[in-house]
């Protein structure tokens, strides 16, 4: 399962590779893992290093904690994707609020 997830992750990652947002909080640019003052792929990257233990330098927490929920987890991954092609990570701090339901687990979210 976890396998999935990571192949899902990075494909999502590939999907919007070109595409660059912003998301300002107080004088945080929220999703700017990697304090360049965008908020791009290699955030996401960052946050992915992060993850498994490989800080990366002038890593921001407090801009990768998209969530505000004091952790940096796959979440927060996927709040800079939605910065990246929304703009903003939701509406209402919820990630998949306002882009559609969550995919239900077991689904992939492939659809013909």
């Amino acid at each position: 399962m976890k396998k999935r997830n990571y192949r899902l992750l990075f494909l999502l990652l590939a999907m919007f590779m070109a595409g660059t947002g912003q998301a300002h909080t107080d004088s945080v640019l929220k999703g700017d893992a990697n304090g360049d003052g965008q908020v791009t792929i290699a955030d996401a990257v960052a946050v992915t290093n992060q993850i498994h233990g490989n800080t990366p330098a002038n890593f921001n927490a407090t801009a990768a904690d998209i969530n505000n929920d004091g952790q940096i987890t796959i979440a927060d991954v996927v709040g800079i994707i939605n910065i990246i092609h929304y703009g903003s990570p939701s509406g209402s701090g919820n990630i998949n609020d306002g882009y559609g339901e969550a995919i239900p687990e077991g689904d992939d979210g492939w659809h013909d």
